[in-house]
């Protein structure tokens, strides 16, 4: 990751959108969230580090903002067997998956889990993860990721 941020920095660039939530994991000791499994290849397997802090630091060092990156409502990438099990074991985790707490959150959307955004319970959670981050790290924006909608097989019309 500092090679590539030592790369950005020759290039010129001053912001870094950094993917705090991938999916319904989280990179940074959540309270809400179990960890990612992008930097272990579990779901809720501590890495051993706050890769959140790691990216802020580095970048702050090189003059460069972060910028927290959300995907709000996705849940998974797929909706395989294999995937489905993952979930199901962060059930005698602490944070446990959205997945297992609030089934009826979720829904399928093409291909992936998402949680339903249209539900007030739901907006609130994804409003107490923004500001669990906000609160507790010194990121300089907020994005939210584009997948918003819940796509359907169907068109109604």
């Amino acid at each position: 990751m500092i090679d590539k941020l030592d790369h950005l920095q020759r290039l010129g660039i001053n912001t870094v959108f950094f993917q705090v939530k991938p999916d319904g994991t989280a990179l940074w000791p959540s309270k809400i969230l179990p960890w990612s499994d992008l930097m272990t290849g579990k779901i809720g397997e501590n890495p051993g580090y706050d890769p959140l802090q790691f990216m802020l630091d580095e970048a702050h060092k090189r003059g460069m903002k972060v910028h927290a990156w959300f995907n709000p409502y996705r849940v998974s990438v797929n909706t395989k067997p294999g995937t489905i099990r993952e979930l199901n074991s962060t059930l005698s985790q602490q944070p446990a998956s959205v997945y297992v707490q609030h089934r009826d959150w979720i829904r399928t959307s093409g291909d992936r889990f998402v949680l339903d955004p249209g539900i007030p319970e739901v907006q609130d959670w994804i409003t107490s993860i923004v500001a669990e981050v906000v609160s507790r790290y010194p990121v300089d924006g907020v994005q939210f990721d584009d997948y918003l909608a819940i796509l359907s097989h169907q068109v109604h019309g």
